[in-house]
């Protein structure tokens, strides 16, 4: 797993999430499908567990690694941690 900060905003599939989820059905009774995804804003820490994908955010300005220091305080304070 690699810890990321979004240089960027960034939609991407919920890492734990099913990808769709039912919402209802139309007038003609078929199923209406919603994707579910994770909004990740400029200055974020998020957690991509595939390297290829990390790679990617990396090599096209989405993403960086967080120096050591920035990892040091994120996991010491979390979520309430924005760059």
């Amino acid at each position: 797993m690699t810890q990321l900060v979004a240089l960027c905003t960034i939609h991407r599939p919920m890492p734990d999430g099913p990808g769709m989820e039912p919402t209802g059905y139309d007038a003609d009774g078929n199923s209406i499908v919603r994707a579910t995804t994770q909004v990740v804003k400029p200055g974020e820490f998020f957690t991509e567990a595939n390297p290829v994908e990390a790679r990617w955010f990396i090599d096209n300005d989405a993403a960086r690694e967080p120096t050591p220091r920035e990892l040091e305080t994120y996991e010491r304070f979390g979520d309430q941690v924005k760059l």
